[in-house]
């Protein structure tokens, strides 16, 4: 006895779907592989290398800073010395209301741009929000019991945490592993002194860079700092020779 059309061809259908849906089935499965395949070819992202930019010292960076129009940036500075708040007189008892409100376009603060000053006119123009400044060893910890009854301040082994008018202010040893905190994606400001350069235990900058993730859209090296060797400022010329061209505004 042959079995009603109507009940034929809803067999017919559900056979149908059972196919498409095992073939659907075969080919997400198919594309699952070759993604995963793909993953695990592709290696983790390389950072691009830096594109240096060579200025005389850490007084010409901050002018490099406010000629290319930066504010509110992280500032991380390879130095194996402190740079220390300068003499009387460079700042005044206003320094702060004085400089505040430096725009780019702002007319030369003269003598006030030294060596010793530029980190701290960094900050107190509004260029930079946060100073991480990466020393070797020796010189972290000199600092640490330099500054052990400073307010405010927190050392822990290669690390120290050293406030300053509302300036946040980090002091690393260059040998410090790295915290494990994801990067932020958020491009940094770097400054190279030349007393950084050839000291024991440091590794090389673009490698500190990219062991926690930053990467940096100006960085610059000082050809020269107070607390330099002949050979360090050999060193820094040598890197200040990779640029890859003059320095934002026109800087050196």
């Amino acid at each position: 006895m042959r079995e009603p059309s109507s009940a034929g061809a809803a067999r017919r259908t559900w056979s149908l779907v059972a196919l498409i849906g095992c073939a659907a089935i075969a080919v997400a499965a198919g594309a699952q592989q070759v993604g995963h395949g793909a993953r695990r070819l592709a290696g983790p992202a390389v950072p691009p290398p830096l594109a240096w930019r060579a200025v005389p010292d850490a007084g010409a960076a901050f002018q490099a800073w406010r000629a290319a129009g930066v504010r509110g940036r992280r500032l991380v500075v390879f130095s194996g010395r402190w740079s220390s708040i300068p003499p009387a007189e460079v700042i005044d008892n206003d320094f702060p209301a004085t400089y505040a409100h430096l725009a780019p376009q702002a007319a030369d603060v003269g003598a006030k741009i030294r060596p010793d000053s530029g980190l701290l006119l960094a900050a107190y123009s509004g260029i930079a929000r946060e100073l991480t400044t990466v020393m070797p060893p020796s010189a972290v910890a000199a600092r640490a019991e330099a500054t052990r009854a400073s307010p405010g301040q927190v050392a822990r082994p290669g690390l120290i945490s050293s406030p300053a008018s509302g300036f946040q202010r980090w002091i690393v040893s260059c040998d410090r592993p790295p915290s494990g905190a994801p990067p932020s994606g958020e491009p940094v400001l770097v400054l190279v002194e030349p007393s950084y350069l050839g000291a024991g235990g440091c590794v090389e900058v673009e490698a500190w860079l990219s062991a926690r993730g930053l990467v940096s859209d100006l960085a610059l090296v000082a050809l020269q700092d107070p607390a330099a060797s002949d050979a360090q400022r050999v060193l820094a010329d040598a890197l200040g020779r990779r640029a890859t061209g003059p320095g934002p505004g026109g800087a050196p």
